[in-house]
């Protein structure tokens, strides 16, 4: 007998042993499996029960943010604004501005209806039943501040709902009320048809059912305030349930215990069962055996040629295919060592490959982040031991030695942004590489600076309301103030900028834009960038003033366009003024308050305005102009100085011939008589 006769008996022989151990194995763990399956299956039943309490609460969860996102953008709308905020408001406008209610209410199924208070003149503005005065309203208890998100509460005999309560920013004050159908939005909770489903509010002793006839053993429960889940038979009946400490409320599940025990009972037939799949995946086990063990070994000695008996030739054709085999595991190493370091830098660490890195975990461990690798002269300043790696377009480089020094003189030289971390001990190299992924987003902040360490990394802001009150002055600068005071208030909301998370900059930078955008949008003579534009803009860029100086180009822009709008409204006002004293100049009662009040504005205001544009008071105008027309009715007429005053409105003629002289520095008489043609 040959060696490779040998070699083919030897592998047929292992392959049943194979075969009969795992045949007898699989039919041990069947025998386990089915001892076992009474307890596990009913264990699984009751953990389903107990998981699908946190499912419901997070479905409640969302269904309720559904509802507070649409009255969040409402009761920050202009409309919402005006009606909570305006000092004297018309039927008309009240009507007006109750619109955007109205859109709400009518757009979410669950809202029964939404009250809103006027505090100037402390009046209710409902959905349902009209306004009234806050002492008077029927329901002013929905304006006592909630101790929890949820409050349920009942509006009359058969109307429960759920109450939402909104306040201006440091404000204490209720200003919106939201009122949720607790029916309904319950309705669309309950989705378990094989149970019973309860939501029970313990202050107000109310529960709403999934079913119409359902009782709740409420006493017999025991209810705790923990976050725990609870579940406890009573009769026929398993009771799930725990508390949901954000609005106040338990869940609770009411499920037969005979469905339990006959969902057990139906799977007796799975031995059977086990013992087929057993077989099946013994022959499946035996074909692919042949497939991945037998044949290859034949096939190695096809490939080799191996005809000979000698010994030689069967050994060299093994140690081929063992080099083969070792350089396709040095691929598969490389592969496994690239997936490790992308789940070590993702907190996700494989410590059975740790000894495999290219530098040593136990020593001192550098992580460093390049914006470039064009420049591969920059990895000669970190030592041999070394791994370079690109995970979400960041270069890394992971060291046990770096010449800090050297490296930040190359990076200002060669203008290439170096972010460097110490990540000792190797459990920091997660933490290290997230504060220099956050340092690396952030360097737009700054242009003109290349070397980061940890130590560069800010004091994050968390109370986002100074940003919003920034923000608000920031808006309001933009539209009344000057370009420098424009400025100043924009440097004073981009300084707290520099104190926020990369992806929350985003966020402050594009609502602003949107603010912004929604007061230009009409304005022709100003071009903006749609705001998905302007979003993939800042995106992009890496040096955030290029934005900064676009943002204010826009309200620079918006301010001009307003005062030429302010110029242009006061010229328009002036010649109103003017026209108006021109038709009436012979009224008796003519003078500067008459004709503001007129035309409905302040003395003081419109003779400083005409001042400004004729270069003398509404009265100075008044009495050259009656002077102009004394003249012209001297000479022209034969009217006397007593007809003369009462066409100017003069009804002295005393007074007359004061004035005349005073401004003309001659008597009617003596001025008829010098001018009149004879």
């Amino acid at each position: 007998m040959n060696e490779s006769t040998k070699l083919q008996n030897s592998i047929d022989r292992l392959r049943k042993r194979l075969i009969l151990i795992v045949a007898l194995f699989f039919i041990f763990v069947s025998l386990l499996l089915f001892k076992s399956i009474n307890d596990s299956k009913k264990k699984s039943l009751i953990d389903y029960h107990i998981k699908t309490q946190e499912n419901f609460k997070n479905l409640m969860a969302h269904s309720l943010d559904t509802v507070r996102y649409a009255a969040y953008n409402t009761f920050y709308s202009s409309e919402a604004i005006s009606l909570r905020n305006a000092t004297d408001l018309s039927p008309t406008q009240a009507t007006k501005y109750l619109r955007t209610l109205h859109a709400l209410d009518s757009t979410n199924p669950f809202i029964h209806s939404i009250y809103l208070l006027n505090k100037a003149s402390n009046t209710v503005y409902t959905t349902s039943s009209g306004s009234s005065v806050l002492d008077q309203f029927q329901d002013k208890d929905a304006f006592t501040p909630n101790t929890h998100l949820l409050r349920l509460r009942q509006l009359s005999k058969n109307v429960w709902v759920y109450t939402l309560q909104f306040t201006d920013f440091r404000d204490t004050q209720v200003s919106m009320v939201v009122n949720i159908d607790a029916y309904l939005f319950n309705r669309s909770l309950f989705r378990d048809t094989e149970a019973t489903e309860f939501i029970y509010e313990p202050e107000m002793d109310k529960f709403f059912s999934s079913t119409a006839d359902s009782s709740l053993p409420i006493e017999t429960l025991d209810f705790t305030s923990d976050n725990d889940s609870h579940f406890k038979t009573i009769g026929d009946y398993v009771y799930f349930y725990s508390y949901q400490q954000d609005y106040s409320l338990y869940i609770i599940k009411q499920v037969k215990s005979n469905t339990i025990i006959s969902s057990i009972s139906s799977y007796l037939p799975l031995f059977l069962e086990i013992i087929v799949i057993t077989f099946i995946l013994i022959l499946i086990l035996g074909y692919f055996i042949n497939k991945y063990y037998y044949t290859p070994l034949y096939e190695i000695m096809d490939k080799f040629e191996l005809k000979s008996s000698s010994k030689n030739s069967v050994n060299n054709a093994v140690t081929l295919w063992i080099h083969d085999q070792q350089h396709k595991m040095e691929e598969a190493m490389h592969k496994a060592k690239q997936d490790y370091l992308t789940k070590l830098l993702l907190n996700q660490k494989l410590p059975l490959l740790r000894n495999n890195l290219d530098f040593d975990t136990t020593s001192d461990i550098y992580i460093c982040i390049l914006d470039s690798l064009t420049n591969k002269n920059i990895l000669e300043f970190f030592g041999e031991q070394k791994e370079v790696y690109t995970i979400n377009n960041l270069h890394t480089v992971i060291s046990n030695t770096v010449d800090i020094d050297g490296l930040s003189n190359y990076a200002k030289t060669h203008h290439i942004k170096v972010f460097l971390g110490d990540a000792k001990p190797f459990s920091r190299v997660y933490t290290s590489y997230q504060k220099l992924s956050q340092l690396y987003y952030l360097r737009i902040l700054d242009s003109t600076k290349f070397f980061y360490t940890e130590s560069d990394m800010p004091h994050f802001m968390t109370n986002f309301s100074t940003i919003q009150e920034a923000e608000q002055r920031l808006l309001y600068t933009f539209e009344h103030g000057r370009n420098e005071e424009i400025n100043t208030s924009f440097q004073e909301w981009f300084n707290l900028m520099k104190s926020l998370h990369y992806n929350s900059l985003l966020f402050f930078y594009t609502k602003l834009y949107s603010s912004l955008r929604d007061r230009i949008r009409s304005i022709t003579s100003i071009s903006s960038l749609p705001t998905y534009q302007f979003e993939n803009k800042l995106n992009t860029i890496t040096d955030i003033q290029e934005i900064n100086s676009y943002i204010l180009s826009l309200m620079h822009a918006y301010n001009k366009y307003l005062a030429n709008m302010k110029e242009e409204k006061i010229l328009d006002l002036v010649s109103n003024a003017k026209d108006y004293i021109d038709a009436h100049l012979c009224d008796t009662d003519l003078t500067a308050d008459s004709v503001a009040e007129s035309m409905d504005y302040n003395a003081t205001y419109l003779n400083r305005i005409f001042k400004s544009q004729y270069e003398m008071s509404m009265k100075e105008y008044i009495n050259i102009s009656r002077v102009e027309l004394a003249k012209k009715l001297l000479v022209e007429t034969d009217l006397s100085t007593l007809e003369i005053s009462a066409q100017l409105g003069l009804e002295n003629s005393n007074y007359f011939y004061t004035f005349f002289k005073k401004h003309t520095g001659s008597t009617p008489n003596q001025y008829r008589t010098d001018h009149k043609s004879t």
